[in-house]
C-alpha cells in the first residue's frame, strides 16, 4: 500500500510545481497590466445605458475598413447619446480615431495585443496550466488593459472580423467585408490568407450576427462558411460625401501644378497596391492605348505603395516613363482635386468586396471605366464602362473609348452622380446599424431572460 502512496509523490510534486508555475504567471500578468488583484475577481459595475465593445486591435493604417469603422462609430455616437462605446485599438494616434476622441460617449483604449511576445507566451502557458477553465481573464489581462474584467457590457462589435473578442460571453456582431482571403489568395502573403480564414471562420460560427457590405460578398460568405441568410446583414457602405467637394480655382491650380498636371489630360487609380489590384495589367494596358491612339496623356496612380521594382520595370520597358505618376498617400482635399480634374477613373481590380474608390470617384464628378469582377457591377450599376480586367486589350480600348467620346464621358458623369447618392446616405447607413445592434441585444436579453446566457 505504501509503494502505491509512493508512485503519486511524483504527480504531486509535478502538481504543486505546475500550480506555483501558473500562480507565478498570474502574478506577473496582473503586475504587468493595469489591473489589480481586486478587478480580476471583483463584481462587474454598469455604465448607464446600452455599452458596446468594440475590438479595433487590428486597425493600425488609415485604410478603408478603418474608415468606415470610425464613420459608423461617430454616427452611432452621435445617434445614441446614451450608449457607451469602448474601443480598443492598437494605436489610438491613428487620424480615423483621433476623429473619435471628442465623443464623450467614446472610450479609446490602447490595447496591447502583439506588442509584448512575453505576455503572449506567459497567457499561453498559464492558460495551458488551467487547462482553458480562464481563458477569458487570461486574454483580457494580457492584451485589453483588462477594462472588461471591470466592466459589463451588451454588445461587442468586431468590425473587421478578427476573433480575438469572439471567445467573450455575450452577443457578437463580426463584419466579415469579403472572402478576398480565398478568392484571390495568390495575390495577398500566405500568413495574411490563413490568419483571415482562421478568424473568418471563428466568426461565421460564434458570431450571433454578420455584417457584410454587398450582395456579392455575402453570397461567397454563405458559400465558403455555410453561414444563413438571415444571420448575414448587407449594410451598403453610405460614405460618397464624406470628402468637401468645394475647392476654389486658386486650391485646384495650386494642387494641379505639385503635380505636374492638366485638366482632363490624365487617368487616376486609388488603390492599395496588393497584387489583386491588377497594377501590372494596369500599366500594359495603358501602354497599349498610348500606342493605339498616340495620345501622351498620364496616369495617376495613388496609394500608398511598399516595393514597385516591378511596376517600375514594365514603364520602362513599355516606354512610359513620365507618364505615369506614383503619388503615394495624399490628403483627402488633395485627392478630391485630382478626380474632379481627371479625363476618367479608372478601376481595374480583379477583386472587390465593395469599391468605395469608384463611387468617390462619381461623386467627384469624374466618368468611371472599371473591372467588371467581384462586387463592381452590382456597385457601379450602370454609371460605368466595364472591362475584363483580365484581358489588357479589352482594358485598353476601355480607356481609348472613354478618351475619345465626350459624350460618353458626359453621360457617365450624369449617371454616376445619381449612383453616387445611392451610396451617400450616411443617416440611412447609421439607421442600418443601430437597427441590427439593438436587435441583437434585444434578442440576448431574451435569451438571459429565458435562462440562456446574458452579459449584464
Amino acid at each position: 500500500m505504501r509503494g502505491n502512496y509512493k508512485c503519486l509523490i511524483p504527480l504531486l510534486g509535478t502538481a504543486v510545481i505546475a500550480a506555483i508555475f501558473a500562480f507565478v504567471l498570474f502574478i506577473y500578468l496582473v503586475a504587468s497590466s493595469s489591473a489589480s488583484f481586486s478587478d480580476v475577481f471583483r463584481k462587474k459595475t454598469s455604465l448607464p445605458g446600452k455599452v458596446v465593445l468594440v475590438d479595433a486591435s487590428y486597425l493600425v493604417i488609415d485604410g478603408g475598413i478603418t474608415t468606415l469603422t470610425s464613420a459608423v462609430l461617430r454616427g452611432m455616437a452621435k445617434k445614441r447619446t446614451d450608449w457607451t462605446f469602448i474601443i480598443f485599438a492598437s494605436d489610438v494616434s491613428n487620424s480615423e480615431f483621433k476623429k473619435l476622441s471628442k465623443f464623450k460617449n467614446i472610450k479609446l483604449i490602447t490595447s496591447y495585443f502583439n506588442k509584448n511576445g512575453f505576455k503572449i507566451v506567459a497567457a499561453t502557458i498559464l492558460d495551458f496550466l488551467t487547462i482553458h477553465l480562464f481563458s477569458d481573464v487570461i486574454s483580457q489581462l494580457a492584451f485589453y488593459n483588462d477594462i472588461i474584467l471591470q466592466q459589463n457590457y451588451d454588445l461587442c462589435w468586431i468590425p473587421d472580423c478578427s476573433a480575438t473578442f469572439i471567445n467573450l460571453p455575450g452577443p457578437k456582431i463580426s463584419t466579415i467585408h469579403d472572402c478576398a482571403h480565398i478568392d484571390v489568395a495568390d495575390s495577398l502573403p500566405k500568413n495574411n490568407t490563413e490568419w483571415a480564414h482562421e478568424h473568418v471562420l471563428k466568426a461565421s460560427v460564434d458570431a450571433d450576427k454578420i455584417i457584410t457590405v454587398s450582395n456579392f460578398s455575402k453570397k461567397r460568405i454563405m458559400e465558403e462558411y455555410g453561414v444563413s441568410d438571415d444571420r448575414c446583414k448587407v449594410i451598403y457602405v453610405r460614405l460618397a460625401k464624406r470628402v468637401d467637394r468645394k475647392f476654389s480655382n486658386d486650391q485646384t491650380l495650386s494642387v494641379m501644378g505639385k503635380y505636374g498636371l492638366q485638366k482632363g489630360e490624365y487617368f487616376v487609380f486609388v488603390s492599395s497596391f496588393w497584387k489583386h489590384k491588377n497594377h501590372d495589367n494596369l500599366l500594359r494596358a495603358f501602354a497599349k492605348f498610348i500606342q493605339n491612339t498616340g495620345r501622351k496623356i498620364k496616369l495617376v496612380v495613388v496609394g500608398r505603395h511598399r516595393s514597385i521594382e516591378h511596376l517600375k520595370k514594365i514603364i520602362a520597358d513599355n516606354d512610359l516613363d513620365g507618364l505615369v505618376i506614383f503619388t503615394s498617400f495624399i490628403p483627402e482635399g488633395d485627392l478630391n482635386i485630382l478626380q474632379s480634374n481627371a479625363l476618367a477613373f479608372v478601376h481595374p481590380s480583379l477583386y472587390e468586396g465593395f469599391g468605395m474608390p469608384i463611387i468617390e470617384a462619381m461623386n467627384s464628378g469624374t466618368a468611371v471605366i472599371c473591372s467588371n469582377a467581384g462586387s463592381l457591377p452590382e456597385i457601379a450599376g450602370d454609371a460605368a464602362l466595364f472591362f475584363d480586367p483580365r484581358n489588357i486589350d479589352d482594358m485598353a480600348n476601355a480607356m481609348g473609348t472613354i478618351a475619345a467620346d465626350r459624350e460618353l464621358r458626359s453621360r457617365l458623369i450624369r449617371l454616376g452622380h445619381l449612383r453616387a447618392a445611392n451610396f451617400a446616405d450616411t443617416d440611412r447607413m447609421m439607421d442600418e446599424y443601430i437597427k441590427t445592434f439593438e436587435e441583437v441585444m434585444e434578442t440576448a436579453m431574451e435569451t438571459a431572460a429565458a435562462g440562456g446566457r446574458g452579459t449584464r
